[in-house]
């Protein structure tokens, strides 16, 4: 009998381990998630940035042409 809760004590501590590994896991994954996401913001903002500059050069010299 006490054999069998001995195996129930290690069943449940791998089980928790592998819980443990799976949650940080996730949380890593999470994160990298985040940072991606903040990084694409970042190269967006650029790109728009680009694009209003190219505009207000272009509007510029039609300014200055007309």
């Amino acid at each position: 009998m006490s054999f069998l809760i001995v195996l129930a004590l290690v069943l449940l501590a791998v089980a928790l381990v592998g819980q443990y590994r799976m949650q940080k896991q996730l949380d890593r994954m999470e994160a990298q998630l985040i940072f991606n996401r903040q990084q694409d913001n970042r190269e967006a903002e650029a790109i728009l940035e680009n694009v209003v500059d190219s505009r207000v050069r272009v509007l510029d010299r039609l300014t200055e042409t007309a």
